[in-house]
């Protein structure tokens, strides 16, 4: 994995994500799922003029269908995108859900915001849950964090790394939390769903991110092999 996209322009600073994400190793659920890309979220770009600081800005839409595409792609037996979120006919015949992920906030914070050496990003997702027709079953929240040591990397690197982390805590916070959510058994898991204890259902604590220790300064953030299998918690590590 080869993370790019450090511009320095004036007095700004510009986050492009262009990476790939590992395979997560989950039990797949038989299911065959829709996803609806919303053109915002495909386009998604944040900026911020913080004050005594330069104006920086993050892209993360192709980075965001890619990220949501492992974490479903592993989850269900087959994912397809579609282009409304529910309807009648193919490819709506054949599919139990559909899936509209969106961007509800993005915030970041600096070392000396935090009085640290921490660059630290966080992202709050939410998914809308629609039957095939159209209908919603719920709207399922994911939150997600990253952060990077400003020791171990440059400024903008260490962002783009917390960004990084923090889409990867996101595929691991889904993979491992919604085939748990009650609502989401109900709907689509309803045998599985009367038959596990109610202690069964509650999500599982997640790792908290860590940080390399080997990375130098000037180090390309690199993963082995971009298609290497993974588990869950080894996704935001």
């Amino acid at each position: 994995m080869l993370i790019t996209g450090l511009a320095l322009t004036g007095c700004s600073k510009e986050i492009v994500v262009d990476t790939t994400f590992p395979d997560p190793i989950v039990p797949s659920l038989e299911l065959n799922a829709g996803v609806f890309y919303p053109e915002e979220l495909q386009n998604y770009d944040y900026s911020e003029d913080l004050p005594n600081d330069v104006a920086w800005s993050f892209t993360l839409g192709e980075a965001n269908t890619r990220m949501f595409n492992r974490a479903f792609g592993a989850l269900f037996d087959e994912l397809i995108t579609v282009d409304q979120p529910g309807g009648d006919g193919a490819p709506f015949d054949r599919l139990d859900v559909i899936i509209e992920p969106k961007i509800e906030a993005f915030e970041f914070s600096l070392p000396r915001q935090s009085r640290s050496d921490q660059y630290a990003v966080w992202i709050r997702y939410n998914l809308a849950l629609y039957q095939p027709d159209g209908q919603l079953i719920s709207n399922w929240p994911v939150s997600a964090y990253g952060q990077a040591d400003s020791r171990l990397l440059r400024g903008g690197g260490a962002m783009e790394a917390a960004v990084v982390r923090a889409m990867r805590d996101a595929i691991a916070n889904i993979v491992i939390g919604l085939p748990k959510d009650p609502t989401f058994r109900a709907a689509l898991l309803p045998e599985e769903a009367e038959a596990a204890p109610t202690g069964e259902l509650a999500a599982e604590p997640l790792p908290e991110d860590g940080i390399e220790e080997d990375v130098t300064e000037d180090a390309v953030i690199e993963e082995d092999a971009p298609t290497d299998d993974v588990t869950a918690e080894e996704i935001q590590s």
